[in-house]
């Protein structure tokens, strides 16, 4: 499974990134009653859209979170590029769940969060 980015150092804008995303999964998945909670729902996807958006500028020469121009403090751009189709497939699971035809898909969410702690962890 691909890692955050090229580095997983603690601190890093990928491990603060994912770490955002998993607590807001983790809220949505412990909001107690039958209905989703939206709010932190919304707030899991943007989440996610940030983590993705940070993976592309860096890839492309410039960080947001390293000073905005030049080479990334994340590394180069083919460890990134790994961790950006992952980061991808995720959110995409992560709008699946949130739109889905009939009902709320908390498997899905609860996947999506698990999967995250583990290219957190880099395995």
């Amino acid at each position: 499974m691909a890692a955050l980015g090229s580095s997983t150092a603690a601190g890093s804008p990928f491990e603060a990134l994912a770490e955002d995303a998993i607590r807001s999964l983790q809220a949505v998945l412990d909001h107690d009653g039958p209905d989703l909670d939206y709010q932190c729902l919304a707030r899991a996807t943007r989440d996610m859209v940030a983590w993705r958006d940070t993976l592309i500028e860096s890839g492309r020469g410039g960080s947001r979170h390293a000073g905005g121009s030049g080479a990334s403090a994340e590394g180069d751009g083919a460890g990134n590029s790994a961790a950006l189709g992952m980061v991808n497939s995720v959110l995409s699971l992560l709008v699946g769940a949130e739109f889905p035809l009939i009902g709320v898909r908390w498997k899905g969410i609860s996947e999506v969060r698990d999967l995250l702690t583990a290219m957190q962890k880099g395995a």
